[in-house]
């Protein structure tokens, strides 16, 4: 079954397998050991999942923001983006956020660090 990339979020995508994987587990508990029926039989609910991060590795939750979508929370044009990038340009920006490559042929940008450069702009243009 193939999911199209906006139909449903990362988070509630980990939701949906912790909770299957949450189904599966007590289902085995309950064949094992017919003494933890009581105990598997409380479902957690999605709400309740929440991951464990272990002491070795806390990440920050990271987003990565493709063109359009930069282009949509900023509502500035492919070229002007580019521009602000391009060191030769006289639109160029040295505080707008550097992209990442992810592969050969394609690029983003970390969401918090567009969201600050935004905030910046609007307090900027505010003074």
């Amino acid at each position: 079954m193939h999911h199209s990339r906006n139909s449903t979020s990362c988070p509630q995508r980990c939701r949906a397998v912790l909770s299957r994987v949450n189904f599966y587990s007590t289902r085995n508990d309950m064949r094992s050991n017919p003494r933890t029926i009581s105990r598997s039989m409380k479902m957690t609910t999605h709400q309740e999942i929440k991951p464990k991060p272990s002491a070795q590795s806390v990440q920050p939750p990271y987003k990565i923001l493709r063109l359009k979508q930069v282009l949509e929370c900023t509502g500035l044009s492919r070229s002007t983006v580019y521009d602000l990038l391009d060191k030769n340009s006289p639109r160029h920006d040295p505080s707008f956020p550097r992209s990442i490559h992810l592969t050969q042929s394609s690029i983003g940008w970390l969401e918090s660090e567009m969201q600050t450069w935004i905030e910046s702009r609007i307090t900027k243009s505010r003074r």
